[in-house]
């Protein structure tokens, strides 16, 4: 009697396995996932990754690992995701230092996800949850990201992203969908995957585009609670690993910057969290321009870099950050107190542009 009750449990989760995998596979469309090739190249990575760079789509266009492997000689890896939060964040890092042994990471502080986020994006966080392999890390991160039914929507991953018009999905995925190098079924009209997680993102600034803020600060509390705990489960793991963890943000276009009302709030927040868990805050927003100068043709929009631009900064960066780290350089010398200062001292080319405007209207 038992071992026909273990029998007919044995071939209910067989068949429950067999139906998942079959209605994933006409439906599920994962050929199209940028993220699927973000987690595939990390498992597949032919060596040991050295330095790790989290962060949003901010990260995801702005950073291109194989320069920063000129510059410093390691084995850089782009582990962004759009609209990864510091949830998410963790949960990345976690999954790449079981695979790696990582000495550096990088985390973009940026403020449309650190002070805007006050709790879980399921969205943000399925797209990196659903390509992990089996863990319990893995099912903690999707319980957390929603419960249950984040739990049956990474079993039934077709539930988050479906095509009725599935034809053409089993087709890629019978053929050349899943072929190590084939980047072309992620590709956009303005976007390009480049590998190691980076992707291009085309287009030129203009000097009279749209330089309004999105960033939407509240001076009350500018880093939340939500991107302080998390952040601090970050340090620890990395205290926990012996890795060098630095708090960075990547630049966006200055006269953006300039038009956010309580930025100094934010950069602030951050630096005491930095100061309380000591480690290091670097926000090249407030870089002097012979460390990081951007121009309005290295952005295709007001937050994001181009090809030229991503190449710019991560050559900057790792220069910077390599300077930084080995005591040739201090952050005094690179970076401005304040947002006051950088704007006062050394504005970027768009606040100029905005500037030289105003005066000949004046």
């Amino acid at each position: 009697m038992l071992i026909r009750k273990i029998l007919r449990a044995a071939a209910f989760c067989l068949t429950f396995i067999i139906l998942m995998y079959t209605i994933n596979f006409i439906f599920w469309d994962d050929i199209h996932a940028l993220s699927r090739l973000t987690m595939s190249e990390m498992y597949n990575y032919n060596g040991n990754i050295d330095t790790v760079v989290l962060g949003s789509s901010y990260v995801v266009h702005g950073f291109n690992p194989k320069i920063a492997d000129e510059v410093s000689g390691a084995h850089t890896y782009n582990a962004a995701t759009k609209l990864q939060a510091p949830d998410g964040s963790y949960y990345m890092l976690k999954e790449i230092i079981k695979h790696h042994k990582v000495s550096t990471v990088y985390i973009d502080c940026n403020n449309v996800i650190m002070s805007q986020f006050k709790s879980v994006n399921y969205g943000a966080n399925s797209i990196i949850s659903v390509y992990m392999k089996p863990s319990l890390d893995k099912y903690r991160f999707v319980y957390e990201s929603g419960g249950g039914e984040a739990l049956l929507k990474n079993a039934f991953p077709f539930l988050i992203r479906k095509k009725l018009n599935f034809i053409p999905i089993i087709k890629a995925k019978l053929t050349d969908g899943y072929k190590p190098g084939n980047y072309r079924y992620v590709n956009l009209d303005d976007e390009e995957y480049a590998g190691l997680g980076y992707v291009i993102k085309d287009g030129v600034m203009k000097d009279d585009d749209n330089y309004e803020s999105i960033w939407d600060i509240d001076p009350s509390e500018p880093l939340t609670e939500f991107s302080r705990y998390n952040l601090k489960r970050i340090a620890d793991l990395c205290r926990e690993n012996n890795i060098r963890l630095v708090l960075m943000t990547v630049p966006v276009a200055s006269e953006m910057v300039r038009r956010t009302d309580n930025v100094q709030a934010y950069i602030d927040a951050v630096q005491a969290f930095a100061d309380e868990n000591n480690i290091e805050y670097h926000n090249y927003n407030l870089a002097r321009s012979r460390y990081c100068l951007m121009k309005i043709s290295d952005y295709s929009d007001k937050e994001h870099l181009n090809d030229t631009g991503a190449a710019n900064f991560t050559r900057q960066f790792m220069q910077t950050e390599t300077a930084l780290a080995d005591g040739t350089l201090t952050k005094a010398d690179v970076f401005y107190d304040s947002i006051s200062d950088k704007m006062e001292y050394d504005p970027g080319e768009s606040v100029r542009y905005y500037r030289d405007l105003k005066d000949k209207d004046e």
